[in-house]
């Protein structure tokens, strides 16, 4: 766009006569359009708001006529989870980058290790752990891969698939967790249905709710913090953008 902008004003400066018709509605949109990028980036403003209040965020910044592509968020909870904080970080079709605080960002990133590290012990004090077959089993699986797998491992133990149809029918229908399941899901009276081809699927999902409720329970504060009390900054995308490197974090 800049360079077109700079393309009409040399015709247009050295060659009026033949070049007149270059100058419309159109192309003067062109050059408001790149004035108010400019004007952006020269005031370079940083913005800090907390991640749930984003979405609020008026991208006109002012202007009745021209408004910013939202960009995305790539940089904010998603990399929490793949950490990049060594990597330089690049603006896409947007000017700005979304990215969290550094003091946010470190304050995330303890309660995701603090909460790492106390779901572990938990998973590690558990029974499954004591079961060589089970540890064998687990080998080369993240610690939530370990408790969805302790969710599902554990009620196979206790509706084992010895047991005739209707006995484990019976056993999962008295089963909390499948009446948690149930009611957490709004399921139809077909989905609720447990027959001789779905029981172990029905089985399977009820493990997995619980272990899940657990991993919520250890993740809920940062998870919180990630996702609506960390403070974010939307900055100009200069290519010097990066997160502070926290090697024991």
């Amino acid at each position: 766009m800049e360079e077109i902008g700079k393309k009409l004003t040399r015709l247009l400066k050295h060659d009026r006569y033949n070049n007149l018709n270059k100058g419309n509605i159109k192309n003067l949109l062109h050059a408001l359009r790149a004035l108010f990028l400019l004007n952006i980036y020269n005031k370079n403003e940083t913005f800090i708001f907390k991640y749930q209040d984003f979405s609020k965020f008026d991208f006109s910044l002012g202007s009745d006529v021209f408004s910013l592509s939202r960009g995305n968020t790539n940089y904010v909870f998603s990399e929490t989870n793949n950490r990049i904080d060594h990597a330089i970080l690049q603006a896409n079709e947007s000017p700005f980058i979304l990215k969290y605080t550094s003091d946010s960002y470190k304050e995330i990133l303890t309660s995701k290790t603090l909460a790492e590290s106390s779901l572990r012990e938990f998973v590690e004090k558990q029974s499954e752990f004591k079961d060589k077959d089970f540890l064998k089993f687990i080998e080369g699986k993240n610690i939530n891969q370990i408790m969805n797998e302790i969710g599902k491992f554990r009620i196979n133990n206790l509706i084992p698939a010895y047991l005739s149809f209707d006995e484990r029918k019976k056993l999962l229908e008295e089963n909390n967790l499948w009446k948690s399941y149930l009611m957490n899901n709004r399921m139809s009276e077909n989905d609720c249905e447990i027959t001789r081809e779905n029981i172990q699927q029905k089985l399977n999902l009820s493990g997995l709710l619980w272990a899940n409720n657990i991993i919520f329970d250890y993740n809920n504060k940062w998870l919180n913090l990630a996702l609506s009390e960390g403070l974010c900054e939307l900055v100009i995308d200069d290519g010097t953008i990066k997160y502070t490197e926290y090697e024991n974090l």
